[in-house]
């Protein structure tokens, strides 16, 4: 069993020619800050992700009260709901099992308030409606 670091010091748990496995459980997760600041009470690990285009998948934990940037969305992004719940800016809540997709144009901002665990999977960056605050890392 290998183990190697990717850029951002991100681990990969196991790779062998042809396949790589990340174990959600106890995969390793960091600070979020796929844009830059740091998004308060949000820690992430990426799977397949290339940080030049944005595109790829990752592991994201939202701890209670967290709250992301609204932004907009330049292509598709596809949430998968693990743990929890994910509760969006027009009051839907999206729980475990729940396969959202968000599609080119969508605005939104999603929160949790009793923490939430998900896969993403992102073709490119998306822009950010509000300014990111480079401290608290949100609006």
């Amino acid at each position: 069993m290998n183990q190697t670091i990717i850029p951002g010091g991100y681990l990969v748990a196991r790779r062998t020619p042809g396949r790589k496995v990340v174990s959600i459980p106890s995969a390793e997760l960091k600070p979020y800050d796929r844009y830059g600041p740091v998004q308060e009470k949000m820690y992430w690990q990426p799977l397949n992700y290339d940080f030049e285009s944005g595109a790829g998948n990752y592991i994201l934990r939202l701890e209670p009260g967290a709250k992301s940037t609204p932004h907009t969305h330049t292509d598709i992004e596809q949430i998968l709901v693990l743990d929890g719940s994910l509760k969006e800016d027009d009051g839907q809540v999206f729980g475990p099992g729940d396969h959202i997709t968000y599609f080119p144009g969508s605005t939104h901002s999603s929160s949790t308030d009793d923490g939430c665990l998900l896969v993403a999977q992102v073709v490119k960056h998306y822009e950010f409606t509000e300014p990111c605050d480079e401290e608290a890392g949100t609006k």
